[in-house]
């Protein structure tokens, strides 16, 4: 796919009534319908040949950070220069000091160091994918998307731009027999409505966790 200024092309095979937009009533972007999608439709198909990783974490950092280092030469250019994600703030990037007011203290009963940063505190450590090597800006765009964007099979476009609504989800997924991705809707969705996936699938992830690796608290 390939995009203009502000424009990105979904090519097929995306269900032509699934557009990129925004929330209704929010400046949050998404996956959004403009017409009527049945239950149990094929939405979006992505193949192994797209999915970016796939092998364990840190080779998917090394995948990622070596294809965004290529720049315009890289196939993912655009993908990569559409994503967002250096915009948003997450808890492992506040002030983790024990200072009265920091932002981590001011949340009663969360341990920092235990919590919002498990993630980042490992990847720099010995035994983790840096290897105790200083992280550079580089380094930690990569782990970021990687962190906050990337599933089981590895960081899958287009997929990767559903929201988290876990009281409104309304898609499932299926892998199909060559490492790729189906996404069916699970319910009628009305046009106009966002496609929502959940970042915490099974119950695999309580809320504790998706607040500390996303930043986000669900909806009551």
């Amino acid at each position: 796919t390939r995009h203009s200024s502000s424009t990105f092309v979904i090519c097929h095979p995306v269900d032509d009534r699934v557009t990129i937009g925004y929330e209704p009533g929010s400046n949050i972007r998404g996956m959004i319908t403009t017409a009527d999608i049945p239950a149990k439709t094929e939405i979006m198909h992505i193949p192994k040949s797209l999915i970016i990783g796939g092998v364990d974490w840190c080779q998917d950092f090394e995948t990622i950070k070596k294809e965004m280092d290529m720049g315009p030469l890289s196939k993912w250019f655009d993908y990569f220069d559409f994503d967002d994600s250096s915009g948003s703030r997450l808890p492992l990037e506040w002030d983790r000091s024990d200072e009265p007011g920091s932002a981590l203290r001011e949340l009663q009963g969360l341990v920092p160091d235990d919590f919002t940063h498990q993630h980042i505190d490992w990847f720099q450590e010995k035994a983790g994918c840096l290897a105790g090597k200083k992280m550079t800006d580089l380094d930690f765009q990569a782990f970021k998307i990687d962190l906050t964007r990337s599933m089981t099979s590895g960081l899958v476009p287009i997929y990767d731009l559903m929201n988290h609504h876990n009281g409104k989800i309304n898609t499932y997924i299926e892998d199909d027999d060559e490492g790729g991705v189906f996404v069916l809707s699970l319910v009628d969705i009305p046009a106009g409505f966002p496609i929502y996936n959940t970042y915490g699938r099974s119950g695999e992830k309580p809320t504790n966790d998706l607040f500390g690796q996303y930043g986000f608290v669900e909806d009551y």
